[in-house]
């Protein structure tokens, strides 16, 4: 579907993009071909006619309204997200410090260049997110030496003119996620939750034992959702208020397969992940969405276009 909540999906097996709406629940999700086999592990885009995937051995897909081409990257280093600031500034990232842009006609590959001490290497950028062409934020998955050591995190910031790092104090390891939102970036590891304000970083962890963060999303009105795994209670979804952390509601994620999120400014939420499985926010309890899917497709991320 095309309509104004249209969104996609990046999977595993199957990945491709879907259209979820005020009436999904009822009438299910659009599956769309791929123009690849390649795995997709990340979706975002400007609108429902302009869609962005992107994936393994540099693939990259875009989706107009009607179908899914794909465009030549110049890369076959493993791309881990993508970000539309507008049709023709678009932001990709992945393997070997990719870093990618898109003009509205090609592809070039950026230089960007880490705080790195001699024999240091950054393995990956994991993943990029921004407000504006002068607000543009990049997670390394961190610096190794030739000793094996892994050196302290810290993300890159583009102001429009250059790029700047900012260290982020504690060591974290197998970062996720990095996001975006008005005077600030959220920063996702396997287990921390990190706010930054340019030099000055906090930690806003909610819940730590036993517990690991899948996903991250930040509305429009600047509220972080938070996806979790809980082994002994399935997934569970938190958000924050800028002082504390609360927990949503609903049996539609007990089964924890989630391992991506998206929210919107009213409210709502989705839910992606294992066995392709989708779950719907309406803004008080979360319920399970038949996607059509079989169990077999694994769903990494959800973006609504017009949320």
């Amino acid at each position: 579907g095309t309509s104004e909540q249209d969104g996609g999906v990046g999977g595993k097996r199957d990945a491709g993009d879907a259209a979820l709406d005020e009436d999904a629940i009822a009438r299910g999700w659009e599956h769309l071909a791929t123009p690849v086999e390649d795995t997709l592990n990340a979706v975002h885009g400007t609108a429902a006619d302009d869609v962005w995937a992107v994936g393994l051995r540099g693939v990259i897909v875009h989706f107009d309204g009607t179908s899914l081409t794909r465009h030549v990257s110049g890369t076959f280093e493993e791309l881990h997200d993508v970000w539309a600031i507008a049709r023709d500034d678009v932001w990709a990232v992945g393997d070997a410090a990719t870093a990618l842009h898109y003009d509205g006609q090609r592809w070039s590959r950026v230089a960007i260049h880490p705080p790195l001490q001699p024999f240091e290497t950054v393995s990956a950028f994991r993943s990029v997110s921004a407000t504006g062409p002068d607000d543009i934020w990049i997670l390394p998955a961190g610096t190794t030496s030739l000793n094996g050591n892994v050196a302290g995190p810290f993300v890159m910031h583009f102001d429009g003119t250059s790029w700047t790092p900012y260290e982020r104090g504690e060591d974290f390891m197998f970062e996720r996620k990095i996001f975006a939102a008005h005077d600030e970036a959220w920063v996702l590891s396997s287990e921390r939750v990190q706010q930054g304000f340019g030099r000055f970083w906090r930690n806003v962890t909610p819940v730590s034992e036993g517990v690991t963060y899948e996903d991250l999303w930040v509305s429009g009105e600047g509220r972080p959702w938070l996806l979790t795994d809980d082994a002994g209670a399935g997934n569970r979804v938190f958000v924050y208020d800028g002082f504390n952390w609360t927990e949503t509601e609903g049996d539609g994620l007990r089964d924890g397969y989630a391992r991506g999120i998206w929210a919107g400014d009213a409210g709502e939420a989705g839910a992606v992940g294992l066995f392709g499985c989708v779950n719907y926010f309406d803004g008080r309890s979360w319920c399970v969405v038949d996607a059509g899917h079989e169990r077999g497709v694994y769903l990494d991320d959800v973006f609504v276009v017009g949320g």
